[in-house]
């Protein structure tokens, strides 16, 4: 199954009112993938997947 479908799948059922205040930031490298994926999410704006680097503070990294 692709990554991807799996990983969006199951960033929709999270319970995001158990989440700090802060956004909360996710790398998946998955093997055979040559890019990681990332989840973002935050408790008013939800949880967003994607395969390109998320842009947050270079202090995150």
């Amino acid at each position: 199954m692709d990554p991807y479908v799996v990983l969006w799948l199951k960033c929709r059922d999270w319970d995001l009112s158990v989440l700090p205040d802060d956004r909360v930031v996710l790398r998946f490298d998955i093997t055979d993938f040559r890019q990681p994926f990332w989840i973002v999410a935050e408790r008013e704006a939800g949880a967003e997947l994607s395969s390109s680097t998320p842009a947050l503070p270079r202090t995150w990294w």
